[in-house]
């Protein structure tokens, strides 16, 4: 049956799963590493120039330093967060939880049956996902911009510092949960409405009936043929006329009954 479920859905449901599976992918990458910010600078003291370092993601922030050219790196729980931070843990995290269970939504209505009330319940589940995951990197890319400009005043107040590149840049995991958050409301979204569109009946899947070949039923008629009737004859030269209309027939030479 799961096989004749998936054979039968719409190709757009299909692409649309395999695209969140993606989706789901680069948001759970994203969501665990701790790279949504790098800062990358050197401390000069003594005369010493010292590579140092920081990134942070949504449950870590690590500060890293190059001692004997070899990087160690230091990683710390986070807490005591702004609200806006924890903001964007929450949207962040609502929605992944919103893309797993859209996931086994899709794998069950693509390989089990074909209903169109939960096709909707999923594309619901699937707008709100994509909607947070696009809110939590919004918040945090506007107050990461923020940040920069305060790091850019220790930078012009203190010689000792020196920042490599930006004073605050976006990191890949970043970059993962903006793509995947993107992907889900651009494609995934559009290709669950057609999906929706297309299949406006629901189907399911009952054990096949098989019809066996059977004779014309007694009388049946071919193309302009006369309907055949069987019609009882006796056989009077042996065993005379019906007894119980015996005296009402009389019987010729040629064998062949006639009413007297």
């Amino acid at each position: 049956m799961a096989n004749r479920a998936f054979s039968s859905s719409s190709c757009s449901l299909k692409a649309a799963t395999v695209l969140l599976l993606i989706v789901l992918i680069l948001h759970i990458i994203g969501f665990a590493l701790p790279k949504w910010v790098i800062v990358e600078f050197s401390v000069t003291r003594f005369s010493t120039r010292t590579e140092s370092g920081y990134h942070a993601g949504l449950w870590q922030h690590c500060g890293c330093a190059k001692v004997h050219d070899s990087s160690v790196c230091l990683c710390f729980s986070r807490i005591n967060d702004p609200a806006w931070f924890k903001t964007v843990q929450a949207a962040e995290t609502l929605g992944l939880i919103g893309l797993i269970i859209s996931m086994l939504l899709s794998l069950a209505l693509m390989c089990y049956k074909q209903n169109k009330k939960y096709k909707i319940i999923n594309l619901i589940i699937v707008i709100i996902s994509g909607t947070l995951m696009l809110i939590g990197v919004i918040i945090f890319g506007v107050k990461t911009k923020e940040m920069t400009k305060a790091f850019e005043d220790i930078d012009n107040y203190s010689e000792s510092v020196e920042f490599k590149g930006d004073y605050g840049e976006l990191g890949y995991a970043f970059i993962l949960c903006t793509v995947a958050g993107c992907l889900c409301i651009a494609v995934c979204v559009p290709l669950y409405k057609i999906d929706i569109c297309t299949t406006t009946q629901e189907t399911s899947y009952d054990a096949p009936v098989h019809y066996t070949a059977q004779n014309n039923p007694q009388g049946y008629v071919q193309g302009g043929q006369q309907p055949m009737m069987n019609v009882p004859t006796h056989p009077q030269t042996q065993y005379g006329s019906p007894p119980a209309y015996e005296h009402c027939y009389a019987q010729g030479n040629s064998g062949i009954p006639y009413k007297s």
